[in-house]
């Protein structure tokens, strides 16, 4: 039951772990519990891929919006 518990609240900190936006000690809670929870660790995997795809998505800049010229002139 305490492994549970500890499960749904290093859950609810993953994103926050990723973007290191958690205080220290919970940051190091979330570190000791992703050592015994490979179900954790797939989620952290996954949040830092993902954010790598947007990262490099947004590196080549977002496409340019068309404006026809009747638009403008309106």
């Amino acid at each position: 039951m305490v492994k549970y518990v500890r499960h749904i609240n290093a859950e609810r900190w993953l994103s926050a772990y990723v973007d290191h936006e958690a205080p220290a000690r919970r940051q190091r809670a979330v570190e000791r519990h992703l050592r015994e929870c490979p179900e954790c660790q797939a989620v952290v995997d996954f949040i830092v891929a993902s954010k790598a795809v947007l990262h490099r998505a947004g590196a080549r800049g977002a496409p340019r919006a068309r404006v026809s010229s009747r638009a403008l002139d309106a």
